[in-house]
């Protein structure tokens, strides 16, 4: 007999059969017999699925840190789970069986999710805190002799106890630190451990190796190109606590001289020779610089009366140069003018300027005069003013305005005896390049407007061709409208006798502060160049900050095309390109990589290019790095090089000049 359903309550269908246990009470209604009633018990509900997850919140989790999770299933014999960390990867990541791991980001709150296999709705979450504290060591590994000291500091951060605790990982063995992280290394080689540990919250903790090594002497530079003459200052870099050395040269001596501060002069000869630079505290560990001497080289010249930077310096008709304004040490534009004389290879004061400038332009009209425009001033910003140096007087008078203020733009001197000014930025420091152009009329002293280029543009160059277009190449280009400006790889012509801007042919890869000489082929030199931008936003996926390249390309007016040429030793940003009377161009300075490092310096080599082979080659090196300074040629077959910045954005008054 089957179980019925009464009362609307579904009862588990069975047999009377197979359902010993249940309890059957008969009974008998009235005398005339009834019938007999089957009672049953009530049964048990199933249970509900649901999913619980523990720990439920976790409070300030090391960045970077784990924590293991458990999922309680019940209600189903399926008991398995998946696992999610609910904002995704920026919030770090959990395996399959609950181990969660945490960003490399303090102070975020995130969430791991656990969801039931068997029912997707059933889901449980739990509330993950990242520690707001992280910290670090710095350096984060050295190479030490025995018993020589560094100094280690610790950056705690995301939270107001800075303290820390210091300690060596390997006991006394591994060497002593004191509290203020003054390491000392032990009478043993080998790898140790320096912990710095939060007083905050001791759970946080960062280290730096320690690699104690034999005592070793190396020379930085490790080689050199020289000019005769030339000068460079070797550094040696000595692993033990004696730091002091004996420069000599092996050649001495006929190898030039050197200082016992490490200051070289190079011989007069030709040739390659090495600098030594030997511990005093054990003559057999010595370090070696080999320097190359070269025909022609730069030596250091008498120096300016200002440090400058971002200044111009244009070569007058008499053969002097006129040096103008610029960025100080201050790091505030100047008003100062000054003359170079290179008969007596010095210099002289010129008087200055209406207002101070830096990133302006400065171009020697057909008559001899100067046309000083536009560049910024810390007090007014950028400036559409211009004025006009006349060498005969001596004296500066001003001119007409620009049609808009204007930073780093181009000036071209035309064949008709105009002056295109084109592009630059403004307002300074917007990185809202500008593609608007104008021309100056010297026989009126007025800038009237001209074509706009296709493109907005900064750091770009412009090149007069021998038809007397103006080719316009690459610099810092928008993106998109209201994007940060990135290196760009078109290139345009000017018309003047259009007043028209048109598209020419494309560079292989995006480029700005690159050099475009103009060949006595007429072909024109296109070398270096920033190729990736601020954050590496120009050059693709490899890049990740701005980054220089040695490329170089030949532009043919003829075909309307770029092709490559040699390239150079060094990738260079911000350098100087001069042609040279034999046809050869001097490349010299700009931001490229340490030969050792890699790491973008301010470099102070410098190469030839010659365009019968298509090749360049070294030539004597500057005795400073320095990149935004001027290269202009100058009488007997030389160039002057006059100020720029350091590796460090110092500017410079130095002067050089290669022969």
């Amino acid at each position: 007999m089957k179980i019925e359903v009464h009362h609307g309550r579904k009862w588990i269908p069975t047999f009377l059969g197979l359902a010993p246990a249940l309890a059957i009470v008969a009974g008998l209604v009235g005398c005339g017999g009834g019938k007999a009633q089957v009672l049953t018990p009530p049964l048990t509900p199933p249970l509900l699925l649901s999913v619980t997850i523990s720990p439920k919140n976790v409070s300030n989790l090391p960045a970077a840190g784990t924590q293991n999770f458990t999922a309680t299933v019940s209600g189903t014999n399926n008991k398995t789970v998946n696992w999610k960390v609910e904002e995704g990867a920026s919030c770090g990541s959990v395996t399959s069986t609950g181990t969660y791991f945490a960003p490399n980001s303090p102070g975020l709150v995130c969430h791991v999710v656990v969801t039931s296999q068997a029912d997707s709705t059933k889901t449980d979450k739990a509330s993950i805190t990242i520690s707001p504290v992280s910290m670090y060591v710095l350096p984060y590994q050295v190479a030490l002799g025995i018993g020589q000291t560094q100094t280690f500091t610790a950056t705690v951060q995301g939270t107001p106890n800075t303290a820390v605790t210091w300690s060596v990982m390997e006991g006394l063995s591994g060497g002593t630190i004191t509290s203020l992280g003054v390491y000392t290394a032990p009478q043993s080689l080998g790898t140790f451990h320096v912990i710095a540990t939060s007083q905050a919250d001791s759970r946080f903790a960062g280290s730096a190796v320690v690699d104690v090594v034999p005592l070793a002497v190396s020379v930085s530079p490790p080689a050199d190109t020289l000019g005769p003459l030339g000068t460079r200052m070797f550094a040696a870099n000595v692993v033990g606590p004696n730091q002091a050395v004996t420069w000599s040269i092996q050649e001495d001596p006929n190898g030039g001289l050197i200082t016992s501060g490490g200051d070289y002069t190079a011989p007069q000869t030709l040739g390659t020779f090495h600098v030594v630079a030997t511990s005093q505290a054990d003559s057999t560990a010595s370090g070696l610089g080999v320097v190359t001497v070269v025909a022609s080289g730069f030596t250091l010249g008498n120096p300016m009366d200002q440090t400058r930077a971002e200044h111009t310096a244009t070569l007058l008709p008499d053969g002097r140069v006129l040096v103008a304004g610029g960025t100080s040490s201050t790091g505030c534009s100047l008003s100062s003018i000054e003359i170079f004389d290179p008969m007596s290879n010095s210099f002289s004061d010129a008087g200055a300027m209406s207002v101070g400038r830096a990133g302006h332009t400065a171009i020697a009209l057909s008559d001899g005069r100067v046309l000083i425009a536009g560049g910024s001033t810390c007090a007014a910003g950028t400036l559409a003013s211009a004025e006009l140096y006349d060498p005969t007087s001596g004296t500066l008078a001003s001119t007409g305005n620009m049609t808009t203020p204007r930073l780093f733009q181009t000036a071209t001197l035309l064949q008709n005896g105009r002056i295109l000014i084109v592009g630059g930025e403004y307002p300074e420091g917007s990185e809202f390049s500008m593609g608007s152009a104008e021309l100056y009329d010297p026989s009126t002293g007025t800038f009237t407007a001209t074509g706009s280029m296709q493109k907005a543009r900064v750091g770009h160059s412009a090149t007069l061709l021998q038809n007397g277009k103006v080719l316009i190449t690459g610099g810092y280009t928008p993106a998109c409208s209201g994007c940060i400006t990135v290196p760009d790889n078109t290139a345009e012509l000017y018309d003047p006798g259009t007043g028209t801007f048109a598209p020419t042919g494309i560079m292989p890869g995006p480029i700005a502060w690159h050099t475009a000489t103009l060949l006595p082929s007429g072909l024109v030199l296109v070398a270096g160049g920033d190729f990736c931008g601020a954050n590496g936003a120009g050059g693709g996926s490899e890049c990740s900050e701005e980054d220089g390249t040695n490329q170089a390309l030949l532009y043919d007016s003829a075909t309307g095309t770029f092709n490559a040429t040699g390239a150079m030793a060094y990738a260079r940003i911000g350098h100087s390109a001069t042609l040279l009377p034999g046809g050869n161009v001097l490349i010299a300075g700009g931001i490229g990589a340490d030969p050792v490092t890699q790491d973008d310096v301010t470099t102070f080599s410098a190469e030839l290019y010659d365009p019968a082979t298509g090749l360049f080659r070294r030539t004597g090196s500057m005795a400073f790095g320095r990149r935004g300074h001027t290269a202009t040629p100058i009488s007997n077959a030389r160039v002057l090089a006059v100020g720029g910045s350091d590796n460090f954005g110092n500017a410079l008054s130095s002067v050089e000049i290669y022969k």
